[in-house]
């Protein structure tokens, strides 16, 4: 049996010039009570941080035969690198079936824009103050899977993040800026 992740996402806990937020793990396998993580090559700002491959097994936590993941674990890679994974869903439509997320929110200094599986087309995205008035334009292009967006020079208060496709899709998300 093989499941979906819907974010496998790791915070970097050391203190360094990097900030990571990616989502790593890809699948799970279940055997018996058993659920098996694979974790790959990931880095930032084009400096590998984690390049084996190993494998790592938690207890599935599953509750009405859904196999979902209900707890955290921790690892690490090496004595330089410290992880938390948090956040783990085995389908995306656990929200709606949305394909997406947008997190942190509220946030202090920045959002991250991940989708499940690679952009099929182009992205404009806006950032609307309360008032209506555009304080942030970017893209995300096809075959990529996310974004981030810099809130840290922006006024505490609600933010809209409009993303549109050429097909005319559109998302319309509110995000608080805090501190």
């Amino acid at each position: 049996m093989s499941m979906k992740v819907k974010s496998g996402v790791f915070k970097y806990l050391e203190t360094s010039v990097y900030r990571l937020l990616v989502v790593l793990f890809i699948s799970f396998s279940i055997n018996g009570n058993t659920q098996d993580m694979m974790k790959g090559s990931i880095s930032s700002l084009g400096a590998n941080l984690l390049t084996s491959t190993n494998q790592m097994s938690q207890v599935v936590g599953d509750i009405n035969n859904d196999f979902n993941v209900y707890s955290e674990q921790s690892f690490s890679s090496g004595s330089m690198h410290c992880f938390l994974i948090y956040n783990i869903y085995n389908d995306p439509s656990d929200e709606g079936g949305d394909g997406y997320v947008i997190f942190p929110n509220p946030t202090s200094d920045e959002i991250k824009i991940l989708f499940h599986s690679p952009l099929e087309s182009d992205y404009k995205i806006e950032v609307y103050d309360a008032i209506g008035k555009i304080i942030l334009k970017t893209m995300m292009y096809k075959d990529s899977f996310g974004v981030t967006l810099d809130f840290s020079p922006f006024a505490k208060g609600m933010y809209s993040v409009y993303l549109m496709n050429i097909n005319g899709e559109r998302i319309l998300e509110k995000i608080i800026k805090a501190n």
